[in-house]
């Protein structure tokens, strides 16, 4: 048969499995962290990454809705822990599972550049501590611990992988200049 561009040869590779044993699930549903529903029991396990999620819409000051960025750092978890399911419900998170946590300013200062580390992921401890008044606003502090030695960050797969959130997206200010957007100021 001749070669032609609507009958291109067979690709034939050496890398080819006739099974899916060598696939790792890229999780695309999972569990967030809530510091205020979860405090009883720490986040445990290999910091993979950070995340850019979808903006939120909030209620600025005027009482305007706007889109806010954020980002979460996703984890690995290797105990079990809890968090929120996409329904909002608290559940039982086994370990295993991958479990985002909102990248607030205080995480986003000391967790940053682990999450990120080119070659490395390290297993932390994220235990939420007090909740302190910080202007209009309410913050978590955290206890926050990490083992001193990485493992090889190709090993946990896509996850891991992702190139992590690196600078804000430009946002429309008012939520009327966007379509199809969440509304979270329940």
């Amino acid at each position: 048969m001749a070669k032609n561009k609507d009958n291109p040869a067979p690709v034939t590779t050496n890398n080819t499995t006739a099974t899916d044993d060598d696939f790792i699930e890229i999780k695309t549903q999972g569990y967030i962290y809530n510091a205020d529903a979860c405090k009883e029991m720490p986040l445990i396990g290999y910091l993979l990454n950070c995340r850019t999620m979808k903006p939120i819409a909030r209620k600025d000051p005027n009482g305007q809705l706007v889109l806010v960025p954020w980002n979460t750092f996703v984890v690995h978890t290797t105990r079990p822990t809890k968090a929120k399911d996409r329904e909002g419900n608290i559940v039982d998170v086994p370990a295993g599972e991958e479990v985002l946590i909102p990248a607030t300013f205080i995480l986003q200062q000391h967790l940053t550049a682990l999450a990120t580390h080119p070659d490395s992921v390290f297993e932390i401890k994220l235990q939420p501590d007090k909740k302190i008044k910080s202007g209009a606003n309410n913050l978590w502090l955290y206890t926050l611990a990490a083992k001193k030695h990485g493992l090889a960050r190709e090993g946990f797969g896509a996850s891991a992988m992702l190139a992590p959130a690196t600078q804000t997206p430009q946002l429309p200010q008012n939520i009327a200049d966007t379509t199809d957007l969440e509304d979270a100021t329940a």
